[in-house]
C-alpha cells in the first residue's frame, strides 16, 4: 500500500512494525479476526482506498514532514504522555495535585 510513496523510509518501517501479528496459540476469537481482517486486506477496493489515504496525507511537502524520525519521535512523547494523563484520570488523581500539574506542564511543553 506504500508503493511509490515518498516518504522518510523511516515511517514505512514504522508501519510495517506496527502490523499486527497472530499469537503462537490463538483463541477462537483471535482466529476469526485474523480471518476478517485477511479477508479485508484482500479486497482490492480497501487497497486501493488506503493506498489513496496515505498518497493524498503524505504527498506534499507538509506530510513528508510529518513522517521524518524527529515528528514520529515527538509523536510518540506526545502518545506517551497523553497515557500518562488518562492513567492518572483513572487513578482518581486531583486535577489541583503536584502530579496533575507535572503532567500539564509536560503536556504544554511538549506541545511547544
Amino acid at each position: 500500500m506504500t508503493d511509490g510513496l515518498d516518504v522518510h523510509p523511516a515511517y514505512v518501517e514504522r508501519l510495517y512494525s506496527r502490523r499486527p501479528r497472530l499469537p503462537e496459540e490463538p483463541s477462537t476469537e483471535q482466529l476469526e479476526a485474523w480471518i476478517e481482517l485477511a479477508d479485508l486486506v484482500r479486497d482490492e477496493d480497501f487497497r486501493t482506498s488506503v493506498r489513496k489515504f496515505y498518497h493524498r496525507a503524505f504527498g506534499t511537502e507538509r506530510g513528508k514532514l510529518m513522517t521524518t524520525p524527529e515528528m514520529l519521535a515527538r509523536a510518540e512523547r506526545q502518545r506517551s504522555l497523553l497515557l500518562e494523563a488518562q492513567a492518572a484520570l483513572r487513578d482518581g488523581v486531583a486535577a489541583d495535585s503536584p502530579r496533575a500539574r507535572d503532567i500539564a506542564e509536560r503536556v504544554v511543553a511538549a506541545l511547544r
